[in-house]
């Protein structure tokens, strides 16, 4: 990996919590490698200078539907990487695995996690994406927008939904807000944007309500200055318009820091809300015709939000 490139593989499990419906279990692990000078999780560095390898790190959080668990793994490691797994080489053994038409996710013995492609709904299937907003240099992309999961944790049997992404970045990373929600009757709502210096770019506003995916051009994002904010997100095009109340149970963050031919330096910090749908509104201007919470069921699902720059 040279100076600057970033890649990550990500996996995001939102499971029910029978206790709690209003706020659902959800597990996080990421495995990433990139050629930067410091990354800190909670206070602990995770890559180095001095680390040889592909200074790569996993980490993992656990909500179990009561606290929030941050550093269930966080740990320096080498992420090797073959044609059907991937595994980290730290203490605690960590993989992704394709087996039969499924993905298998491990995390120490206590936790196997077994997602499958659910291609019922058109925004749920597999896709590549590229985005090159400076010559030769951007994002590739690899998405799963929902997929159904079993499994056990700590011997407890254990279902959902997952959402999965493969990210490599050669260009600056620079503040992005995105949110994935899944919906009980097996909707979809997806949204990300792009900002800088108050400018807003690459956005975009997905919606599927099982049967038709709507998408949306003209995109507004606000939140709340609170410790668990709400966010407020709106989406119109020629015939419909929406509005989105979400509200967050629980964070974890990231900060990323480098510094620029070692004296500038720079720093990015990732925050995960996990979040419930509590309004959702789709309205067809020509019409009236509304689909709401009532058609949907339950939505939930996670917000990233972040600050800051780094190359």
């Amino acid at each position: 990996m040279e100076k600057g490139p970033w890649l990550w593989w990500l996996w995001l499990f939102i499971l029910k919590n029978e206790k709690s419906k209003e706020k659902p279990k959800q597990i996080a692990i990421v495995w990433t490698t990139k050629n930067v000078d410091s990354a800190t999780k909670n206070g602990k560095v995770l890559f180095s200078k001095g680390h040889k390898g592909t200074k790569g790190a996993v980490a993992a959080w656990f909500f179990d539907g009561k606290k929030m668990h941050e550093n269930i793994v966080l740990e320096k490691c080498d992420v090797i990487v073959s044609r059907n797994e991937l595994h980290s080489t730290g203490n605690t053994k960590t993989s992704f695995c394709s087996e039969n038409e499924k993905y298998v996710v491990r995390i120490g013995d206590d936790f196997k996690l077994i997602a499958k492609n659910d291609n019922k709904n058109a925004l749920s299937v597999p896709f590549h994406t590229t985005y090159i907003p400076i010559s030769g240099k951007g994002l590739s992309e690899i998405k799963a927008n929902r997929m159904e999961v079993s499994g056990k944790i700590m011997g407890e049997k254990v279902n959902g939904t997952a959402y999965f992404q493969r990210v490599f970045a050669d260009s600056p990373l620079i503040p992005w807000e995105w949110g994935l929600f899944h919906f009980e009757n097996g909707g979809i709502l997806t949204y990300g944007n792009h900002n800088i210096f108050g400018k807003s770019f690459n956005q975009f506003l997905e919606f599927s309500d099982g049967n038709k995916t709507y998408k949306f051009n003209e995109i507004r994002i606000k939140m709340t200055d609170n410790d668990l904010p709400v966010f407020h997100v709106e989406g119109e095009n020629s015939s419909e318009k929406v509005k989105v109340k979400i509200a967050s149970y629980a964070k974890s963050f990231w900060e990323f820091k480098e510094n620029v031919l070692f004296v500038i330096p720079e720093s990015v910090t990732y925050r995960e809300y996990l979040s419930t749908i509590t309004s959702f509104e789709l309205i067809n201007k020509r019409n009236g015709e509304k689909i709401g919470m009532k058609n949907l069921g339950a939505g939930v699902g996670n917000v990233e939000h972040t600050t800051g720059f780094i190359q």
